[in-house]
């Protein structure tokens, strides 16, 4: 019984990411592509760096990634809603280098901020990452 539970909810898991990937009509889901946000350019040059990522487990087409600079200005937290069609930067965090989504409340967070900036701590919001506490 355990096993066919899991079974399901791999299933029910793996319909929401393919319903996901229908709502961005330019994702094809076996296909790698760039969905970096715009104004994120990493390269050596400008230290600009990707630290994590999260999917919301409730809505897959919300994702948060953790962007870290060595200019603190340039980083934050960005997130969509829309599957990666669009990204918005949200909240304070200066260098956010991973985030977790409680599984039972989406717009509950928790944030590990690091290595520079005002912001340095462990953070926890409770409105998907628009204010901390």
């Amino acid at each position: 019984m355990k096993r066919v539970l899991s079974l399901v909810a791999l299933l029910v898991f793996g319909a929401s990411l393919v319903s996901s990937a229908e709502a961005n009509p330019d994702l094809v889901p076996g296909v790698w592509k760039s969905i970096t946000p715009e104004g994120v350019t990493m390269t050596p040059e400008n230290h600009i760096f990707c630290q994590g990522v999260a999917l919301d487990p409730r809505n897959p087409s919300t994702l948060y990634l953790c962007v870290c600079a060595y200019e603190v200005k340039q980083g934050g937290l960005i997130k969509t809603t829309d599957a990666c069609s669009t990204w918005t930067k949200i909240g304070q965090l200066d260098e956010p280098l991973h985030v977790v989504i409680d599984p039972h409340d989406s717009n509950h967070l928790y944030c590990v901020d690091g290595v520079r900036g005002a912001t340095l701590g462990f953070w926890v919001s409770r409105d998907g990452g628009k204010s901390l506490t």
